[in-house]
């Protein structure tokens, strides 16, 4: 509608080509992209943030974005280390996930921008939770990612320096969270 702010269009669009950006991860290596629904749980959280009214919401939404950034720069990670031998290829993992990573950013500092100091907090504290969250939800987390070690980096202070610093792309961030 007329009425949805340019910014909120732009974060929809970007979760788009997100999943397109990983359909051509699988592409690489012939794997069907496959649309399934997610868990049940998974999808009572998305439905949970989507009926939320919007203030409310920011602080639910910026925390899953938060821990999303540590899931997709988890899976560049493990990516580009399984596919050390075959540089082309851990090339382009790493020029994808690095694609949804900036992005990630972005939404974080968008979401950090429009909540309250309040709400910033509430996000800082969800996120280790969402975050742990997701890996059980997430077959692909579970089965890629070292339990001990996600856990640590999800209780660790949420560094937007650091993720912008591990990424080849100019990144954006409205408002730290």
């Amino acid at each position: 509608g007329e009425d949805v702010p340019p910014e909120r269009v732009y974060v929809e669009l970007e979760e788009h080509y997100h999943t397109r950006l990983l359909a051509y991860v699988l592409d690489m290596f012939g794997l069907p992209f496959q649309v399934i629904p997610p868990p049940m749980m998974m999808r009572q959280f998305v439905k949970t943030n989507v009926f939320l009214p919007e203030r409310f919401g920011f602080p639910f939404v910026g925390a899953g974005e938060m821990a999303g950034c540590i899931m997709f720069d988890e899976l560049r990670r493990v990516g580009v280390e399984l596919f050390a031998d075959e540089p082309d290829v851990a090339a382009r993992i790493e020029l994808l996930y690095t694609e949804i990573l900036t992005d990630e950013l972005g939404h974080v500092g968008y979401c950090a921008a429009s909540c309250t100091r309040a709400g910033r907090a509430i996000m800082r504290w969800l996120y280790p939770l969402f975050g742990r969250f997701f890996a059980r939800q997430t077959a692909e987390i579970s089965l890629l990612t070292d339990r001990e070690k996600l856990h640590a980096r999800l209780d660790a202070p949420f560094d937007v320096e650091g993720l912008a610093a591990g990424v080849s792309n100019e990144t954006f961030v409205a408002a730290r969270p």
